[in-house]
């Protein structure tokens, strides 16, 4: 489970759950890196998040420098691990893949 799949497994609704004890500096850099590399799940995690949040957090990353790498993949990987915490606990459920699609 990456980054990129939060946008193909996770249910829009467990979104803001799930970011609820994510650090924010820790989210910004794991969007911005997200952004940088064209990954759906940025557009996926803001859409899903309420209006004026998603808002603030455009306008955050927008401000940003680029972030190194390094950075954004540890930012990246800390939200993956906080929401297979989850799965694990029984709290968020993955979404199915669809075998058509590896």
């Amino acid at each position: 489970f990456t980054f990129d799949d939060i946008a193909l497994r996770l249910s829009g609704r467990d979104v803001a759950g799930v970011l609820r004890d994510v650090p924010e500096e820790v989210l910004l850099n794991a969007l911005k890196l997200g952004e940088m590399q064209g990954s759906a799940s940025v557009a996926f995690i803001l859409m899903n998040l309420p209006r004026r949040l998603a808002e603030r957090y455009g306008e955050e990353i927008a401000a940003l420098t680029d972030v190194s790498r390094k950075d954004g993949e540890s930012a990246q990987i800390e939200i993956t691990k906080a929401i297979q915490a989850l799965v694990k606990a029984g709290q968020v459920r993955f979404l199915e893949r669809d075998p058509a699609f590896g």
